[in-house]
């Protein structure tokens, strides 16, 4: 008679069952999400972050974009969440240690033996996902914010909310924005005889002119910039007009 097949120490088979029925449930949720559209019907829950803040977190947009990769379209997945690939792989590879380690095998080398700093690289990638996948909804609670202080007449942290707006959409490409929030910012400080928002202001018009390729406008805006701040004395703003006056020059 053939000998049966000696298990693992300390790994009877019934140590398997967990990975293997999570395995199974995993698949019979795959799917449901590839039969049915997460977009348009399904018993799906919505991110509860989202749906009461309007935030997206770092998994808003899974669900839909499993089931894109599910129906061949790897590319539509990944618009809908950049890290999906990222956090497909550490799903498959948390399972693939769940289970070697349940049969009583080494576990793979990835991702539990993964060295500390791999994990913080890891993290900080998520954080500065989840930062710039908001920055448009940041941009929608600061224009709101506005239409409170206007109402308030609250000048100095007007200033401050106009100043943040406009890094804000600078950042998401709207430039527009950027600048109508500026030339307020300038009318404000200038009416304050705010010389701090005054300089912040003159600087960043310029930089958004630049880049909006209106080169005469950045260079005007640069040599105010540079006049106001040697007027008060910033030292450290004024080696930053002068480094942005002869920027623009290359330019020409």
């Amino acid at each position: 008679m053939t000998p049966m097949p000696r298990q693992a120490p300390g790994a009877p088979w019934h140590a398997r069952t967990a990975p293997v029925a999570a395995l199974a449930a995993a698949g019979a949720g795959l799917a449901l999400v590839r039969s049915l559209d997460p977009a348009e019907s399904g018993p799906f829950l919505r991110c509860p972050l989202h749906s009461l803040t309007g935030i997206w977190c770092p998994g808003c947009g899974m669900t839909r974009a499993t089931h894109a990769v599910l129906r061949g379209d790897l590319a539509a997945a990944i618009g809908l969440n950049a890290m999906f690939p990222v956090f497909a792989a550490l799903l498959i590879g948390g399972w693939l240690t769940w289970f070697r380690t349940a049969s009583g095998r080494q576990p793979p080398r990835w991702p539990s033996r993964a060295p500390a700093w791999s994990w913080l690289a890891l993290g900080a990638v998520v954080v500065l996902f989840t930062v710039a996948r908001n920055l448009q909804v940041a941009e929608g609670y600061l224009a709101k914010a506005l239409v409170l202080l206007r109402a308030h007449n609250d000048t100095w942290a007007l200033s401050e909310v106009l100043y943040e707006l406009h890094v804000v959409a600078f950042y998401v490409g709207d430039y527009v924005r950027a600048e109508a929030a500026l030339e307020e910012l300038l009318t404000l400080a200038t009416q304050a005889d705010d010389a701090r928002h005054t300089i912040f202001a003159l600087q960043y018009l310029a930089l958004v002119a630049r880049y909006s390729g209106d080169h005469d406008r950045a260079v005007r805006l640069g040599e105010q910039f540079l006049t106001l701040a040697r007027d008060v004395g910033d030292r450290p703003r004024t080696a930053l007009g002068l480094g942005w006056l002869g920027l623009l020059a290359s330019d020409e």
